[in-house]
């Protein structure tokens, strides 16, 4: 399947490109909104995956679509690692929902993921999805009626998969997802936030590591007010939850845009509480 073919199956009215070749730069698009590519790309990301194939958009949804001449003769790691690189870059620039796709080019396989966090692996690839369909068609997989089987999915696995998809390592997920809920239930502000000076030490903080010492300030007063907790219990509890989550290096390497979108979710997944 061309590109050209593509294009008219999901929709020409709908296809973007900022490029004279039709592709989408990242570099183009973050700039646009007053951010910097370098500031998503991890470290081992490759420089050159910065232009996606096709990109198509309405007012809430977006289908990412890189293209291959055969899929047997790439890695698979790889092109999989690159469309996810683009996945990251479209949620620092857009807040819209993702649907991201691997087609052939000299094949007829399509690979497509889509869902909460957008995690292209093997694992959770759509492998019933095989035929390329219309825009609409994918419109209403993504907002149409919600069957009851989605409905029971869990919201812990769904937010440790938008950490997963940080690169949040496992055993921190489920400490870190529950420190933020307990801090955003006791007042945790996470938006609109700009760097500030530490009056404890006299340096600029930057967003995110402002919201990081006021989720430990939250913790600490919380446990100030638990009048059996003695003081050597209480600086024990916050060393292990500062050395082994909040301080941690995956943790610490969120960027303020990625600590913002997940405690966002975080919210809304638990929004009956708050």
């Amino acid at each position: 399947m061309n590109r050209y073919e593509i294009i008219q199956k999901i929709g020409n009215m709908y296809q973007i490109g900022n490029t004279e070749s039709g592709e989408f730069s990242y570099v183009q698009a973050l700039k646009t909104a007053g951010k910097n590519i370098k500031d998503y790309q991890k470290g081992d990301t490759d420089t050159n995956h910065q232009y996606l194939d096709i990109r198509f958009e309405n007012d809430r949804l977006v289908i990412l679509v890189e293209t291959k001449n055969s899929f047997s003769r790439w890695y698979h790691n790889k092109i999989r690692k690159q469309l996810q690189d683009y996945v990251r870059y479209e949620k620092a620039y857009s807040d819209k929902k993702i649907i991201a796709m691997l087609i052939e080019i000299d094949g007829d396989d399509i690979w497509v993921w889509h869902g909460q966090s957008v995690i292209i692996d093997e694992e959770h690839r759509k492998k019933e999805e095989t035929v390329l369909k219309s825009f609409e068609e994918y419109e209403n997989i993504v907002f149409g009626k919600v069957n009851d089987k989605i409905k029971v999915v869990d919201s812990i696995k769904v937010l440790n998969e938008m950490l997963h998809s940080d690169g949040v390592n496992e055993k921190l997920r489920s400490q870190f997802v529950g420190t933020c809920l307990l801090a955003l239930k006791n007042g945790l502000s996470y938006k609109n936030l700009k760097p500030t000076l530490d009056p404890d030490t006299g340096k600029i903080l930057s967003q995110e590591k402002i919201i990081i010492k006021d989720i430990k300030n939250i913790l600490s007063g919380l446990l100030s007010k638990n009048n059996d907790v003695d003081t050597l219990n209480k600086a024990g509890k916050l060393s292990v939850l500062s050395s082994k989550v909040l301080d941690d290096q995956d943790i610490a390497s969120l960027t303020y845009d990625e600590l913002q979108k997940n405690i966002r979710i975080y919210k809304q997944q638990y929004n009956s509480f708050y």
